[in-house]
């Protein structure tokens, strides 16, 4: 007996379950049949135009520092903030910046004794005429900037006019840097160069390197140094950190005599803007 139902086209279980036996349905579409009626997936899943690249806002500088460096510094906790100050007693025995030279050097021995151990700590001695050790890192660097400094006898020079010293330190009184610039004279026009001398940061406490590279830039922008770049003669170590700050290499150096080169590097540094 046929089911009324099906008659009037309304029955649940003939119609509806014959419609959908396997081999019954075949789709127009390659895509499954309910995703191509119902989308249950939102808009969020179409396809989309791609975004606009967005350009580079340009860095804002603040007191010689990018603005995330400064607010960084300057919003740090008492015990983490660097800042500096310039030596009142100048570069000589028994100062402040040779005092502070002692403690950097003794902190930059004692994270190579905690890397390498108590017994082979030190590094290779320089060979004849280099300023480095051969497979010397950072931390040799460190060590013998600091030893350098602490050294007042063997400086010449040291109480030239224009040298300026510099101590970065952490809330209220801990040393962490030390910069020494001076003034260089080009030959041949007579114009007036800044060079940094020695720049010296702490192993394990960071901020100085930037906050004494900024000081070092508010000296550059000064008028007496005119349009002339200013210039480091770095470690081989440290070019990668120079570049960083905005250095460029322009030569070797050969800082013991006059033929061979010494393994440290020439760089400077354009003049930025006022």
């Amino acid at each position: 007996m046929p089911c009324v139902f099906c008659e009037m086209g309304i029955c649940v279980d003939h119609n509806l379950s014959q419609a959908y036996k396997p081999g019954r349905f075949q789709p127009q579409s390659s895509e499954p049949r309910m995703m191509r009626i119902f989308d249950i997936r939102g808009p969020s899943f179409l396809p989309r135009d791609k975004p606009t690249p967005v350009k580079p806002t340009p860095s804002i500088i603040v007191h010689g520092l990018p603005l995330r460096d400064y607010l960084r510094l300057k919003t740090a906790p008492p015990g983490k903030r660097v800042d500096v100050r310039k030596y009142a007693d100048g570069w000589k025995k028994g100062s402040q910046i040779v005092k502070d030279a002692k403690s950097l050097r003794l902190a930059w021995e004692n994270a190579a004794k905690r890397k390498r151990g108590e017994v082979n700590w030190k590094s290779s001695e320089p060979e004849e005429n280099m300023c480095s050790g051969e497979n010397w890192e950072p931390i040799d660097e460190g060590m013998d900037v600091a030893r350098e400094i602490e050294d007042v006898d063997s400086q010449e020079n040291r109480d030239e006019e224009g040298n300026t010293f510099w101590r970065a330190y952490r809330f209220p009184s801990e040393a962490v840097g030390i910069l020494i610039t001076q003034n260089a004279v080009e030959h041949g026009d007579g114009k007036v160069e800044l060079g940094i001398r020695w720049l010296v940061g702490h192993p394990t406490i960071k901020g100085a390197g930037t906050v004494l590279m900024a000081k070092a830039d508010e000296l550059h922008r000064t008028a007496k140094y005119k349009e002339s770049p200013m210039h480091v003669i770095a470690s081989a170590s440290s070019v990668g950190w120079y570049k960083s700050k905005g250095f460029e290499v322009e030569s070797f150096a050969k800082c013991n005599d006059d033929e061979t080169p010494c393994g440290c590097v020439i760089m400077k540094k354009p003049r930025p803007p006022q």
